[in-house]
């Protein structure tokens, strides 16, 4: 971690953030341990398929590098060395980061073996752990992260000293073991202090910006996206074969689930926000009723029938709702405070 401690990230208002805060709020957040169960599962795989002769292809590793460039908008080899020289990074730590990144999705449903198997040493966690911090783009996220609660801090001001001391609590004692151990003790307690007062200021921040005004605001403006909308789904082979079954629910009065079960077929339930159904299907749900059948809807080479179980306005008193409003409100908040507060050192 030695490249990035001491380098300036962004200031807000008159003070200057710095890459020790990002990580030590990303601890205090619980993200770093994510980070941690993330490295080890890429080393266990990465062994766990070289030993069993599984490694992925030489070009299905090509292939993730490339898309990984392309993500990044690194069109050439020297735009990817400048991108990696930025970080601080060699292409050989890429590379090797790539190989067990693709290693640990090969090996998804066989993790758990993997890390019973081949645990990598706490040496071999802390040598590739910056690497998949920067290349798995959490950096990134951690850096966006800490200068919302940058924002935070400098429009409500500085916290309580017992908040802070609250926060400060939660601090890990093994942090020298776990990626800060080129801290002195008096520069880790000093920057683990500024990173309690950013995580204090996210709450109060939320508080004052979550009024039953705003809130209300939010759900009239996301009105038709959060109808929640719950209907059963089968699929046909053939067009005729959905047709006929609209007939005989419509007309015979029979269960969808029957007649799909009598052609072989299953019914599938969901339920699901008008704002994640594709547009198609999203207008059809929302002009239909409860007991109304939908279709047939040709999808993936079959024929769907739907029907409209039940359908709910979205109103504060549901939880899902008002959380949904609550995300979206703080997310709004903090964009703006970023917006006007926030001088980028490095691009987020």
């Amino acid at each position: 971690m030695r490249q990035l401690f001491g380098r300036p990230v962004f200031s807000a208002g008159e003070v200057e953030y710095v890459w020790e805060d990002v990580l030590l709020a990303s601890v205090l957040r619980g993200d770093w341990r994510d980070l941690e169960q993330l490295v080890r599962e890429e080393l266990a795989c990465a062994r766990f398929l070289r030993e069993s002769g599984d490694e992925p292809p030489r070009d299905a590793v090509d292939e993730a590098a490339a898309e990984f460039r392309y993500d990044r908008n690194l069109v050439s080899a020297a735009e990817t060395y400048a991108w990696l020289g930025r970080w601080g990074l060699e292409a050989g730590e890429w590379m090797a980061w790539i190989r067990r990144a693709l290693a640990r999705k090969r090996a998804a449903s066989r993790r758990a073996q993997a890390l019973a198997e081949c645990a990598p040493s706490a040496d071999e966690c802390a040598a590739a752990l910056p690497v998949t911090l920067v290349c798995a783009g959490l950096a990134s996220r951690f850096l966006q992260a800490a200068a919302e609660r940058a924002a935070a801090l400098r429009a409500v001001g500085t916290p309580d000293e017992s908040s802070v001391h609250a926060m400060l609590a939660h601090v890990p004692a093994d942090l020298a073991e776990r990626g800060f151990g080129e801290l002195s003790a008096s520069r880790l307690a000093e920057r683990a202090r500024v990173a309690a007062r950013l995580e204090v200021a996210i709450e109060r921040f939320r508080e004052r910006a979550l009024t039953p005004k705003t809130l209300h605001h939010e759900v009239d403006g996301r009105h038709l996206d959060w109808i929640r909308v719950d209907y059963s789904s089968a699929s046909f082979p053939t067009e005729g074969m959905a047709r006929e079954a609209v007939l005989c629910v419509r007309d015979d009065g029979l269960e969808l689930g029957d007649v799909a079960a009598e052609a072989g077929t299953q019914v599938v339930r969901a339920r699901r926000w008008l704002e994640e159904v594709d547009r198609e299907l999203r207008e059809r749900l929302l002009a239909g009723r409860a007991g109304d059948l939908l279709g047939p809807v040709r999808e993936n080479g079959g024929f769907l029938v739907h029907r409209i179980e039940a359908k709910r306005l979205p109103s504060l008193d549901d939880l899902d709702v008002r959380r949904r409003a609550e995300d979206s409100a703080l997310r709004h908040a903090l964009a703006a405070a970023v917006n006007d507060s926030v001088r980028w050192e490095v691009a987020p």
